[in-house]
């Protein structure tokens, strides 16, 4: 079964090193072999119809290939893909998203679509340094690099509506009942009956209390907003010595360099997204 003059599954193809894996679920109203095919044309080289300006080396190199399609029913089935390094742009996300997470969810074929997994291969992964700390950095500013213990954090509770004052004594709270880490709920940040500046320096003071009585703790500020308003905060944080930010990537998005934007940060600690051995 082609899809736009071209055929995209390719049942011995085996994903080489260098590929990015993709894998869905998908359901429509044509035979699943066809929306496989649909997806793959859409989120690489094709289209839904036959293109003469399709030259034999962009097919070669550049196409998707469906290694794997099993059916659940005749129009759904879970879907596996892959794509070559060279079809992405160096450095970025976004093209990436926009590429394998994009038009596909408007085939007219689907009636449904989830991407459950993607694997980023190392070579392309190497392009971003990740989190200037990560989890051995954390380790190694909680004093557990040798203890190896879990590490138990939490997130103060109501997400919105504690002043700065109230926010502070959940906090310490949990941090003498065990806790190692604190941070803000997503749906904080700086809103009149918490700003953010009073916030963070109530939070600082915990922290110093904390550290007098004997335990070193961490504390993640929510920062995510527009670029320059999270460039002020940092700034914010650096010169009153907050060692951690938080942001929202799902809204945020991916296309901020944080070690670039970050700089200011004696040490910056932020979720990442990591796939096969690589850290």
């Amino acid at each position: 079964m082609v899809y736009g003059g071209y055929s995209y599954i390719d049942k011995g193809y085996k994903p080489q090193s260098d590929d990015f894996v993709v894998l869905l679920w998908a359901a429509g109203t044509d035979p699943i072999e066809k929306i496989a095919e649909a997806v793959a044309a859409e989120s690489s080289v094709g289209t839904w119809t036959k293109l003469k300006t399709v030259q034999k080396d962009v097919w070669k190199k550049l196409r998707a290939r469906v290694f794997r399609l099993d059916k659940v029913t005749d129009e759904s089935g879970f879907i596996e893909i892959a794509y070559p390094l060279e079809h992405f742009d160096k450095k970025n996300i976004i093209q990436f998203q926009a590429s394998v997470l994009g038009n596909i969810f408007g085939l007219k074929e689907l009636t449904g679509l989830v991407v459950l997994d993607v694997s980023f291969p190392i070579k392309y992964q190497k392009q971003f340094s990740g989190p200037m700390a990560g989890l051995e950095g954390i380790r190694k500013y909680m004093g557990t690099e040798k203890m190896r213990r879990p590490h138990l954090g939490t997130i103060a509770k109501p997400k919105v509506g504690l002043s700065p004052k109230q926010f502070a004594k959940v906090a310490y709270d949990s941090y003498s009942g065990g806790c190692d880490f604190v941070k803000d709920d997503e749906n904080l940040v700086d809103q009149p009956f918490c700003h953010f500046e009073e916030r963070v320096t109530r939070m600082l003071e915990v922290l110093d209390k904390v550290k007098s009585e004997g335990r070193k703790v961490l504390y993640s500020p929510n920062i995510s907003d527009i670029h320059s308003r999270m460039i002020e905060r940092v700034d914010f944080l650096s010169e009153h010595g907050a060692p951690m930010a938080m942001v929202d990537v799902f809204v945020v998005g991916y296309g901020i360099d944080f070690n670039e934007a970050y700089r200011n940060l004696p040490e910056i600690c932020y979720v990442t997204f990591r796939d096969r051995e690589e850290n």
